[in-house]
């Protein structure tokens, strides 16, 4: 019976230390697969290699649209060539198809600009192919007329040509050109036809194209342009190369030929260095077209991929992951090629080959690819195992040389924390005192096994932790280093254990730190670096939580940096127009989250100013002063965005009502009111800024319209008056589709001048004869109705410069052709309207004194009162005028909302009276007591008094009768684009009036 006893003990002592040692021996590696740390380390590999992949593609993507299919300036000039050739040869594009001595003279006048698109792109060839004969006495059109040039080396550039080759072409162009004449040389172009030989895709498919369209659609050369993947000029060179061609097009839309530019194999081989993707050099980089599953090589750089691949004949593809596929070899191997497939944006969704879907491969053998990742895995799995082992010889060995079973020992043993080193009570028996002794010896040994875990651990180069939580014991034990990744250095460990309570207490207390719920993410403070990105992955078996603790701060800043590089702009900090797009395409997919929510437009006002009179530096701060008002935004559940130069955009969402929103939108207006940036004068300039208001969903619920409308808004702003927060209207809107759509016809307008100035008569009270003639601007396109029609435009347009000049330089060259040939010319005053905020370059004042210097005395320059003056240009335009002598005249006075400060700043030497002041002022006693109080004022500075708008004689009278000056109006003169002469009836009235004026005055004394 005893032996028996002796022996359950010893099973029982036996089995409760293997279960201690299998515990901490796997506690590690169930902790590293748990955190899916193998697949991370996959995912990294396949991540880079997509990266490296994308960052070629794009670099390849830019070349390829950016710069070498740049071929609208040279379609432009060879058309322009063209034109001339037929013009001169009295013939017809018809005649290009045969007349084989009229497509000879085309490539003669074509040639240099052919020369010059081969150097300007960068590319390894260039050439023109004529849809025409070649040789007069030959009627084989396949012999097509062209010209062919080659540079195989398109980075150097040497001053002369004899790095150039033609290959196609007449002769004498070599010595034209000062290049020189291929070995393989030909006169001209053989093209087959379109069904015996697809290799001429280059030529045909453009042209085909272009007669496809759609009847009466204007057909633009580059909406045909074709990348054609295999294009060999000899077949005994076998020099392969890409091609990108555009039609050239007659005047009446039909193809006459084809422009393109080539681009070898050899050389695009030498951009896409497949040592970039693998250190051991056994990558491949392979670029062609995909079709659903299928893959067609074009070029391919990496002799491994020989291995795989007899030719370059089409290859199936598998997806594994999100970009990464497999590619199906044809040879056998060990294992398959894994690619990065990156799509290149050559066509747009209108292109007639939209569905030529071109990518960048970047191909690496899967288990080079993955090495890293399973190296570890086999390390770790090995190193387990050798500790299991290793923990269970040390048990059976502890166990065997037990003398006697103590059942105190074994509870004691049961009641001990296997997290941690066992200590137990010495008996002062010296067999059960070495039980206890081989019993700690043990346990030290387990420790030591953990240990060598967290080691390897260690060598992987990760910051690494695990916790495992034991609610019926009430402990949590915490593995070396995981108080420093979680920041808890005020918490003290117990043999490596911490209640459950408190542990609780502090995750709890990470949740303000959480990044990304989905991931686990934490974003905690840290002492050297600011802060630390760590990941917490957690498992749960019956009452037992097992967690891990990752440092990922070096993989989340590097994504964070690129993230930011590529979606925020460089100068303001805030979003630029890509991200803000994405965010808000993203965020309409999800209507819900929306609420009520506004676009808002802002467009600085002043921007030119400042650079102009400061430097682009202090524009810049005018910029980010304005920015860093907007960004306030983001508190407040908004996006914001760069649009442009001096524009932005704001999107604030996921209101209850518009009330909420308004009081954002007036807080952070209020902070832009109060923004000044200092200027080198020592002076703060304020920053101005209209903008716009569009609401979801009152005014639209669609992303394009919000925004148009928020542009449509703050255009309205800046037009009624700059400086305002406008709200959108719809009923505006509508009305003002000259407002939307004239920017194109404004700019025709400009560049055409299309204008003319009528000139009406203001006549002197005192004599009644004619004192001047007003310029008056008349449009003379069928959009604009009147002058406010353009100005209204020009302002949205910001081109009121433009038509500040237009007015001044037409108006003095109207007055000078009309009265050049009259002896008292000089005799009459010049009244030219000013734009108040628009003032000339110090170039434009000397061009105007070149060419009407004679004139400029005469000139009286109107200020329109209604418009905001801007004050250093004001004095700029006052100076010019008063240096010869010239008068300033305030227009419209008391239409405007400064008026009292308007005049005393201007100090002009004529007041014109509003047409509304003047409007029945024989039956408006109010108007009387107001005009009789301004001729008052304007008499005691010596200021002249114009009435403007008279339309009868009652008004004239009374206008004469309170002390006006000078008469402008119907009734007067009416507005002719050659000078008149005043009605001698309408002369006799008012030197009647004015004599009834003076006996008055007379009589009152």
């Amino acid at each position: 019976m005893r032996r028996k006893k002796q022996q359950t003990i010893f099973k029982k002592l036996v089995v409760s230390i293997i279960i201690l040692v299998l515990f901490q021996a796997i506690l590690y590696p169930a902790a590293f697969f748990i955190s899916g740390f193998a697949k991370k380390t996959e995912a990294n590999a396949m991540d880079i290699l997509g990266e490296r992949v994308e960052t070629c593609k794009v670099y390849m993507e830019r070349e390829m649209i950016y710069r070498w299919s740049r071929l609208s300036a040279s379609e432009e000039a060879i058309q322009a060539l063209v034109d001339g050739v037929i013009t001169e040869n009295e013939a017809s594009y018809e005649d290009i198809k045969t007349d084989a001595q009229l497509n000879q003279a085309v490539l003669f006048a074509v040639a240099e600009e052919v020369l010059s698109l081969l150097r300007q792109n960068a590319v390894t060839s260039a050439f023109i192919v004529l849809d025409g004969n070649a040789v007069a006495t030959n009627a084989n059109t396949e012999e097509k007329a062209a010209i062919y040039l080659r540079d195989m080396d398109p980075t150097s550039q040497p001053k002369s040509n004899e790095d150039v080759y033609l290959e196609r072409g007449p002769a004498e162009i070599s010595s034209m050109l000062g290049v020189t004449i291929d070995n393989y040389w030909t006169p001209y172009f053989t093209i087959q036809s379109q069904e015996a030989n697809t290799g001429h895709d280059f030529f045909y498919k453009p042209i085909t194209a272009v007669k496809a369209k759609s009847a009466g659609s204007k057909a633009v050369a580059e909406d045909f342009g074709y990348w054609s993947p295999n294009f060999i000029l000899n077949r005994q060179d076998s020099i392969k190369a890409l091609t990108y061609t555009i039609p050239l097009l007659a005047p009446d839309g039909k193809p006459y030929g084809v422009l393109g530019i080539g681009m070898a194999h050899s050389y695009i081989d030498s951009l896409l260095d497949y040592q970039d993707l693998l250190e051991e050099n056994t990558g491949v980089y392979m670029m062609g077209l995909l079709q659903e599953n299928s893959f067609t090589p074009v070029f391919i750089n990496g002799a491994s991929y020989k291995d795989y691949y007899t030719d370059y004949s089409s290859i199936s593809l598998t997806r594994r992951e999100e970009d990464i596929y497999e590619l199906t070899p044809v040879k056998a191997v060990a294992a398959p090629l894994w690619a990065s497939v990156q799509n290149y944006q050559l066509y747009s969704s209108n292109s007639p080959y939209a569905e030529d879907n071109w990518v960048l491969m970047g191909a690496i053998n899967k288990n080079k690819l993955l090495e890293f990742s399973h190296s570890l895995v086999k390390l770790l799995i090995a190193l387990t195992v050798i500790v299991i082992v290793t923990g269970l010889g040390i048990a059976i060995l502890t166990s065997k040389i037990l003398v006697q079973p103590v059942i105190e020992l074994v509870q004691e043993l049961r009641q001990s924390n296997p997290n941690s080193k066992i200590r137990l009570k010495k008996t002062g028996i010296e067999e059960i005192d070495k039980l206890t002794h081989a019993i700690e010896t043990m346990s030290e040994s387990v420790a030591e096994s953990a240990s060598k875990i967290s080691q390897i651990v260690e060598l992987t180069g990760t910051s690494f932790g695990v916790f495992e939580m034991n609610r019926e014991k009430n402990t949590v034990f915490c593995s070396e280093g995981l108080l420093q990744l979680l920041g808890w250095e005020d918490v003290v460990l117990k043999n490596s254990c911490m209640p459950v309570l408190l542990f609780e207490k502090k995750i709890d207390s990470l949740s303000v730190y959480y990044y990304d719920y989905t991931s686990h993410i934490y974003r905690l403070p840290h002492k050297q670096t600011g802060f630390r990105w760590i990941r917490i992955n957690t498992t749960q078996t019956s009452d037992v939580y097992i967690g891990t603790v990752t440092d990922i701060s070096r993989e989340m800043n590097e994504k964070l940096k690129m993230e930011y590089d590529n979606s925020y702009d460089s100068l303001t900090d805030v979003m630029n127009r890509r991200a803000f797009k994405e965010n808000l395409e993203e965020l309409f997919e999800k209507p819900q989250h929306l609420g009520v929510a506004c676009m808002v437009m802002w467009d600085l006002d002043n921007l030119k100013y400042v650079n102009d009179n400061f430097g682009h530096v202090y524009g810049d701060q005018y910029i980010c002063a304005l920015a860093n008002c907007l960004k306030e935004f983001i508190y407040y559940n908004g996006f914001v965005c760069r649009r442009s130069g001096d524009e932005f955009l704001t999107f604030l969402y996921g209101y209850s009502t518009k009330e909420e929103v308004e009081v954002v939108l007036d807080t952070v207006w209020q902070r832009i009111c109060q923004a000044t940036v200092a200027l080198p004068d020592n002076t703060k300039l304020k920053v101005r800024v209209s903008a716009g208001v569009a609401w979801y969903p009152q005014d639209t619920q669609n992303l394009a319209d919000l925004q148009r409308y928020a542009d449509f808004a703050m255009y309205d702003g800046k037009h009624n008056k700059k400086g305002v927060l406008m709200y959108f209207n719809q009923e505006l809107y509508k009305d003002n589709s000259l407002l939307i759509n004239g920017a194109e016809k404004l700019n025709q307008l400009i560049e055409e001048k299309l204008v003319r100035f009528a000139m009406q008569p203001i006549v002197s009270v005192k004599d009644a004869g004619i004192y001047g003639y007003e310029m008056l601007m008349r449009p003379q396109m069928p959009e604009f109705k009147s002058p406010m029609d353009v100005l209204r435009i020009a302002r949205t347009q910001s081109k009121l410069y433009q038509i500040e000049r237009l007015t001044y330089f037409e108006g003095l060259r109207t007055f000078s052709n009309q009265m050049k040939d009259r002896s008292d010319a000089h005799t009459f005053k010049i009244f030219v309207n000013s734009i108040a905020n628009e003032s000339f370059s110090v170039l434009d004042f000397e061009e105007l004194e070149k060419e009407f210097g004679a004139y400029l005395p005469q000139v009286v320059m109107e200020l329109t009162e209604s418009e905001p003056l801007n004050t250093a240009l004001t004095k700029t335009k006052r100076a010019f005028i008063r240096k010869y002598n010239g008068l300033i005249a305030l227009d419209d006075y008391g239409s405007g909302y400064n008026s009292e400060s308007t005049l005393l700043f201007v100090a002009p030497d004529i007041i014109k009276l509003d047409m509304e002041l003047v409007r029945n002022v024989n039956i408006d006693t109010r108007k009387q007591t107001l005009i009789s109080n301004i001729v008052s004022y304007a008499k005691s500075r010596g200021i002249l008094v114009l009435a403007e708008g008279v339309e009868s004689y009652s008004e004239m009278y009374s206008l004469i009768e309170l002390g006006a000056d000078y008469l402008q109006g119907y009734y007067i003169g009416k507005p002719a684009f050659a000078p008149t002469e005043l009605d001698k009836n309408v002369a006799e009235e008012i030197s009647y009036a004015y004599e009834q004026q003076n006996l008055q005055g007379e009589n009152l004394f």
